[in-house]
């Protein structure tokens, strides 16, 4: 049983995402966003080791 809350993950839309805020509603729980990648933005940095990129609902 502990093993389940353990790997539990949110799961939400992308104006879910906006609407409730992460830092505020999941205090740093790992979720997930379900949106498309919006073309040409994905950006990445091999320097940061950052890739950055929008989504919406699509």
């Amino acid at each position: 049983y502990s093993g389940i809350q353990e790997t539990a993950l949110y799961y939400l839309t992308v104006s879910e995402f906006k609407e409730e805020g992460y830092s505020s509603a999941y205090g740093g729980e790992s979720v997930r966003v379900n949106g498309s990648v919006l073309d040409g933005s994905i950006q990445w940095s091999s320097q940061e080791g950052l890739l950055r990129f929008i989504i919406s609902d699509g």
